[in-house]
């Protein structure tokens, strides 16, 4: 089990320590990572609470850029003919 923190107060360098990464963690890095671990996991309107988004059509347009559960399905429907 991991220990849970209060990472408000972190930078994103002692968060990378925590998480025992030895790479450059930057926000636009975290960014991108939650955008794509969230795919399409989480609904558009509560992501665009999460990015801060004012407007829904900026936050569909990120994430379509790691939504690719139609592509995973096409090439599915084609490997398993």
């Amino acid at each position: 089990m991991f220990k849970r923190y209060d990472t408000s107060c972190f930078s994103t360098k002692d968060i990378a320590e925590l998480a025992m990464i030895d790479k450059k963690i930057t926000c636009h890095i975290s960014r991108h990572s939650f955008g794509n671990i969230a795919g399409d996991k989480i609904p558009v309107q509560m992501l665009q609470k999460l990015y801060r988004h004012s407007d829904i059509s900026t936050t569909i347009g990120y994430q379509s850029h790691f939504d690719h559960s139609k592509t995973d399905k096409a090439l599915n429907n084609v490997l398993d003919f």
